[in-house]
């Protein structure tokens, strides 16, 4: 979590400054709170769109050991395996990005289609989870 709250200080910390007189100078401040306030007001977001912005950012993280994970077996000239499925964000609902899960590695391609056909039975269209194949 602390990964996340140092992002969202940094992009707090590139408001974009609003330009004096048409030019693409940046506006000189009177006082400290005078440039607070318009930095605030450049990057200001509701609740909710702050915490979409903070589901996809978490949809990152937990998507990167398996991403390493899926990187090594590729680097082995593997097939992989993988699961894909959305992710929402938990105060809004909304789609917030799809989580791509590391689930097998295999040295042929028909070994891997014959695990993706095995995994798919559960399932049927209405779900929103899809298995896939990456080639090396």
């Amino acid at each position: 979590m602390q990964g996340l709250r140092s992002r969202l200080r940094w992009c707090a910390s590139e408001a974009i400054k609003p330009p004096r007189n048409g030019t693409n100078q940046t506006m000189s401040y009177a006082t400290l709170q005078e440039q607070e306030h318009y930095e605030h007001e450049a990057g200001a977001c509701s609740e909710l769109q702050n915490c979409l912005f903070e589901a996809r950012l978490l949809v990152a993280d937990k998507a990167a050991p398996d991403r390493a994970n899926i990187n090594r077996a590729l680097a082995l000239g593997l097939f992989v395996v993988v699961k894909e499925f959305p992710q929402y964000c938990k105060s809004t609902d909304a789609f917030a990005g799809t989580f791509t899960a590391f689930v097998c590695a295999y040295p042929s391609r028909e070994a891997a289609e014959k695990k993706v056909a095995k995994l798919c039975e559960p399932y049927d269209a209405d779900y929103d989870v899809s298995f896939g194949i990456i080639a090396p």
